[in-house]
């Protein structure tokens, strides 16, 4: 079902349907993760959660990365977010910006295992 509606023009989902992709994703990717790459992941998360305390983050494990996703990103700390960004800069762990403004950090397996 989720493949033919992922078909929509533009791959666009309607938002309960990409939830309920995000909930599979994790559920089949988690169990691929060492114990040392999941804390790592939280790690992340709660890192970036604390800088972005007005906004909704989630962490997402996919097939070759971990995301943890900022929605509608309301920056708390600027000097928190530069370090975080130097950090992610530091150990390849990519920094994204959607168009509709929400945040995504992808640290790939490589990246775990370098810290």
């Amino acid at each position: 079902m989720l493949a033919l509606l992922n078909t929509i023009e533009d791959n666009k989902q309607p938002a309960w349907i990409a939830k309920l992709d995000s909930k599979a994703q994790n559920e089949k990717y988690i169990g691929t993760y060492t114990q040392a790459e999941r804390m790592f992941a939280e790690q992340l998360l709660e890192a970036v959660a604390e800088i972005y305390v007005d906004s909704n983050v989630y962490l997402n494990y996919r097939q070759k990365f971990v995301a943890v996703k900022v929605d509608s990103a309301t920056l708390a700390n600027k000097v928190a977010a530069y370090n975080l960004d130097l950090y992610c800069e530091r150990y390849d762990i990519e920094r994204v910006v959607t168009a509709r403004g929400n945040i995504v950090y992808r640290a790939t397996r490589d990246a775990m295992q370098i810290i």
